[in-house]
This record gives C-alpha cells, sequence and structure tokens, in this order.
C-alpha cells in the first residue's frame, strides 16, 4: 500500500525545452532518472478510469472550479496490462490545489477480479477502492502517455518531475491489456511537464522555472480526453449513461 500527499504544477512545453530542461535538471545532481528509464528513454504508462455520469463525466463536473473537490477511481499499469506486470489500483483526490492519492498494488488476475466482479483483498486500501466503486462507477476512458521521470537524489525531498508525450485516450477500448489507440491530446512536439513535491520547489528548480519563462497551466488528461470524446459524439455520452443505469 502506498500513500501520497502532494502539489502537482503542470507545464506544456516544447520539445526543445524538454530536452534542454532535462539536460538541466541532471547537471544539477539534485535530481537523477528514475528506475524505469536509466537509459533516457521514456516507459508506457496506461490508465483505466471510473466515473458516473451524475459525477465526474458530467458536463456540469468537468467545469468545475479549481479549489472543487475532485475524486477518481483508476486502474494504471506500464503498457498494456499482463500476468508479468503489476496493476495499481489507485484513488486520486484533489482539493485546494492538492492532490491525495492512495493505492495498492496488485498482479494481473486480482485486477481483472476487481474488473469484472468487484473483488479486491480486504485491506484498508482495498475497502476504500470498493466502496468508491460501488458508487455507480463504471470504467469510462482509458489514458496511455509515454513518461520519462526524474526524483530527487536526497532521500530527504519527495521531489519529482516527469515529462509526458503522445498522450492518447480512448472511450471505446476500455480494455487495460490493449494498447490504446488514439489521437494525440498535445499538438505535435508539445511535452507535458509536472512538477510533484509537498515541500515546494527547491532553489535550483525555481532557478530553471525563472530561466525557461515556464507558465503554470491546468492540464487534465482524463477530462480533456472526455471533452473531447464528447465534443466528436454524442454517442460516447449516451453509450456511458445507459451503462450506469444498468447498474443502478
Amino acid at each position: 500500500m502506498q500513500v501520497f500527499n502532494r502539489y502537482e504544477v503542470k507545464y506544456i512545453i516544447t520539445q526543445a525545452e524538454y530536452e534542454a530542461i532535462l539536460q538541466a535538471l541532471l547537471a544539477t545532481e539534485d535530481m537523477r532518472l528514475d528506475r524505469y528509464n536509466q537509459t533516457g528513454e521514456s516507459y508506457p504508462i496506461q490508465s483505466l478510469y471510473y466515473a458516473s455520469v451524475t459525477d465526474a463525466v458530467s458536463q456540469q463536473a468537468l467545469r468545475l472550479e479549481p479549489n472543487e473537490f475532485k475524486q477518481r477511481l483508476r486502474v494504471r499499469s506500464y503498457g498494456p496490462a499482463t500476468a508479468a506486470k503489476p496493476v495499481f489500483l489507485e484513488i486520486k483526490k484533489k482539493f485546494l490545489k492538492k492532490t491525495y492519492k492512495r493505492r495498492i498494488t496488485v498482479d494481473y488476475e486480482t485486477a481483472n477480479r476487481f474488473l469484472i466482479a468487484g473483488e479486491l483483498p480486504d485491506n484498508q486500501i482495498g475497502r476504500e477502492v470498493l466502496a468508491l466503486a460501488r458508487k455507480q462507477l463504471q470504467p469510462v476512458i482509458k489514458v496511455a502517455y509515454e513518461r520519462v521521470a526524474l526524483h530527487a537524489t536526497s532521500c530527504d525531498s519527495d521531489l519529482r518531475i516527469s515529462f509526458d508525450t503522445d498522450i492518447r485516450t480512448s472511450t471505446l477500448d476500455l480494455n487495460i491489456s490493449n494498447q490504446t489507440i488514439g489521437e494525440n491530446l498535445l499538438p505535435a512536439g508539445m511535452v507535458l511537464m509536472e512538477i510533484k513535491t509537498e515541500l515546494g520547489m527547491p532553489t535550483f528548480l525555481r532557478r530553471i522555472v525563472a530561466d525557461y519563462q515556464l507558465r503554470p497551466t491546468s492540464f487534465s488528461k482524463f477530462e480533456r480526453g472526455l471533452k473531447r470524446s464528447f465534443q466528436e459524439s454524442d454517442e460516447t455520452y449516451t453509450d456511458i449513461l445507459q451503462k450506469e443505469i444498468a447498474h443502478a
């Protein structure tokens, strides 16, 4: 079981800025590449989000004010889920710009039992996941992207910085075993940079943010993917609504 409480600040940057900022971060010796991309190459992440039409999927909820409470349930894997890889079941909450994440790591078979029959190991976070899932939540969108991530070299720092590219979504194929195919949420050549920490930005990072004149932005892969689906076809909303009614 893992628990994270932190602030998350996001920036949309160019590919050239990404390459320069990555080298600047590594040059400080205060940051290093995480264990999933020691070679510097990106690794795939795939998440299946649950929601309710009357809650997070509704058009009203997709226009929440920045300080309103948000809560998401998701199933995450590194690339398409397989029997050889761990799967993460997560509750992600956000309030007053701070993110709270609680998750358990399970094997693929356990994740499938949860997806099909709503069964999980009997522990605290497992019970929380099941309690949230029972609130008429259904799988509604799958999000996938490529990530390069760094974390602080100091054991006293919780700082983590990630760079995401090729962010794509699907509301049609909700099988986490399949590779997600879809149109990129960002324009070509753009990268989503995210700074995650509860302790605040250290001096070296504030200097890099200032040097590159980075401006924070609001970017939710979940919300942007759903909005685009609603804009492209009303059938997406209708299909999710019918699933919710069937499970009421």
